[in-house]
């Protein structure tokens, strides 16, 4: 490293890389350092401000002042947007992205894991929510070369009901336990097999609120649940259960501004999630658990408007420990649930701190240490 960094709750440090990507199971694999200009969504000033997967990372190299939430990315020509410091980014695009609150356009660049691999898809509302199945054709099992050369589409409904829900594939060459690419759902995309003897891929579905499902595709022996639609496409259905009582799910899509107990505006979508679900099922009770990397201690900025959830305007700012950083963030999350009309009852809040962390604070995958994770108590 040419560099060092000082202590901090969300400290992340990514090496030399061209490409920063991956996640398995903790989702939260995006190892970009980046540093962007965002725009506030109540003020409409321009903030600077360093985005990462979970957390804000500075694109220098050398020393970073002490912060609850520093990261290095040192020699990195990663690029991401504010809308694209998501943990499980792995593709190779340059895309426009907007804003949730200013509506205002931002250029991004992200650099895919395997340049063997492609995405191509079609384009797709991702507003919609329920899609309804791609039409079937074919009714016996499929065969190696019906399959041969089709795009894919991945079809995500749930079990209960078999409505169409919005998410994200990954895929992961089942050789070299490598993921692949993430691929939108409820849409056909072009997939490159991989370059090993067997060409197997592992689809893995992991939808905030459902069960993560995983699937085995063998293109010299497909699945029996696999199909073609009426426009050639190669259907994968993946029938998705809601999390039932003990499951603990990571809430990946949600970003918090720096030493800050505020979310950034782009994690509402994955809060509503949450939202919906507990209004779906009265009975479920929840553990809101907050973690951060480290345990030093530092400032932690707070709202000081009630409401003001996805801002820091109006905001007020003092010291606390790392395990209070964490319990700030859980809280806010439950408070905004609260203001949304869910029983307080309902909601408990735990703090970690550091205590749990996913990797080493100085790892180059540190910032999925920085993380909310809801526990079903029970349903």
């Amino acid at each position: 490293m040419k560099g060092q960094t000082t202590k901090g709750q969300d400290n992340a440090v990514a090496k030399n890389s061209n490409t920063k990507t991956g996640t398995e199971n903790a989702k939260a694999n995006t190892d970009t350092g980046v540093a962007s200009n965002t725009i506030d969504p109540v003020t409409g000033k321009e903030l600077t401000s360093t985005t990462g997967a979970n957390q804000n990372q500075a694109g220098v190299k050398g020393q970073t002042t002490k912060g609850q939430d520093n990261a290095v990315a040192k020699n990195s020509n990663t690029k991401t947007g504010t809308e694209n410091a998501q943990a499980n980014k792995d593709t190779g695009v340059a895309s426009n992205t907007i804003d949730p609150a200013t509506k205002a356009g931002q250029k991004s660049d992200t650099t895919a894991n395997n340049k063997q691999n492609s995405l191509t898809a079609l384009p797709v509302d991702h507003a919609i929510k329920h899609v309804p199945p791609p039409k079937r054709v074919t009714m016996e099992p499929l065969k190696a070369e019906e399959v041969a050369g089709k795009n894919f589409y991945f079809y995500l409904s749930r079990a209960d009901n078999h409505d169409g829900v919005e998410g994200e594939v990954d895929a992961i060459d089942f050789e070299k336990s490598r993921k692949m690419a993430t691929y939108p759902a409820n849409s056909p995309v072009k997939i490159l097999l991989p370059a090993g003897k067997t060409k197997q891929i592992s689809f893995v579905c992991q939808v905030f609120g459902y069960r993560k499902l995983q699937k085995e595709y063998d293109p010299n022996n497909p699945s029996e649940d696999l199909y073609l639609d009426e426009k050639g496409n190669l259907v994968i259905p993946f029938e998705l259960m809601r999390l039932q009582r003990g499951d603990i799910a990571i809430m990946y899509n949600v970003f918090f501004f720096k030493d800050a107990a505020l979310m950034r505006p782009e994690s509402r979508y994955e809060v509503n999630n949450l939202l919906e679900l507990l209004n779906e099922n009265p009975s479920y009770k929840i553990m809101i658990h907050g973690h951060t990397n480290g345990n030093a201690a530092g400032k932690i900025i707070r709202m000081d408007k009630p409401g003001n959830f996805y801002s820091l305007t109006n905001t007020s700012q003092g010291m606390g420990s790392a395990k209070k950083l964490s319990e700030e963030r859980a809280l806010i999350i439950r408070e905004y649930l609260i203001s949304s009309g869910v029983g307080s009852d309902r909601m408990q809040v735990k703090a970690w701190g550091g205590k749990k962390p996913i990797h080493d604070k100085h790892a180059v995958r540190a910032n999925e240490n920085v993380r909310v994770e809801i526990e079903i108590l029970s349903d």
